[in-house]
């Protein structure tokens, strides 16, 4: 990627997590870097085909706080994807939306995972919904401590959310595991347990969640160990 970077290049990161504009500004300069989220519900079929709804998808972009007129690079930004018919939006506080679907990520990801299930779980089981919310709750302490804006009436809307999801469909996170891909743990609760030390906040709750599918990626990898689904 470095060979394709000029000095008017723009670099737009659609990752899950909110530090991945951090973490590519530097290698490349965050200067060049701009916020985006990318929500859509995706099935990988591990052959190199998917099943998406593209005019479901929902592609926000922007400096952290957006009014008009907007800064030179989101505008160009904003240009090209108007040109190329790719629709989108620019929020007026982008921290807030990429910490919203941080919450969403961190708390359905990692749970959907741990269950191995599909969204009809946080359709039908009490328990399952219990365990997403506590993971959310203590997200959130860190979210606010780090200045995000978000709050509790977030995560009760955010416990709504998968009541319109695909029943059938499952998360990007067990997807990339039943693949035998290494999970986005350490960017989701990783990052919660993180944040957590620098602000001094417990997170029990995502650091057991975090060792779990830390033992999962390991059985994934090749650990030495009889699984008792293979017996």
């Amino acid at each position: 990627m470095r060979n394709h970077i000029g000095p008017n290049t723009i670099i737009l990161s659609l990752m899950n997590g909110v530090d991945s504009r951090e973490i590519i500004g530097e290698k490349y300069g965050i200067e060049k870097c701009i916020y985006g989220i990318c929500s859509l519900s995706t099935i990988n079929y591990g052959d190199g085909t998917f099943k998406v709804s593209p005019k479901e998808a929902g592609i926000l972009i922007g400096e952290a706080h957006n009014t008009e007129p907007y800064t030179e690079r989101l505008q160009a930004v904003v240009d090209l994807f108007t040109s190329a018919g790719i629709e989108f939006k620019v929020p007026e506080d982008m921290i807030h939306d990429m910490w919203w679907k941080f919450l969403l990520n961190v708390g359905g990801n990692c749970t959907n995972t741990v269950l191995r299930g599909s969204h009809s779980y946080f359709q039908q089981l009490a328990p399952a919904n219990a365990a997403r919310r506590m993971i959310m709750e203590e997200a959130l302490s860190v979210a606010i401590a780090s200045g995000a804006t978000v709050s509790m009436k977030d995560v009760d809307e955010l416990m709504d959310i998968y009541k319109v999801y695909p029943p059938e469909n499952t998360c990007s996170m067990l997807q990339d595991f039943m693949l035998h891909k290494k999970t986005e743990n350490d960017m989701l609760c990783g990052y919660v347990v993180k944040l957590g030390k620098k602000y001094n906040i417990p997170t029990p709750v995502n650091q057991y969640v975090y060792y779990i599918l830390s033992a999962l990626d390991e059985v994934n990898a090749g650990a030495d160990v009889v699984r008792v689904d293979n017996m």
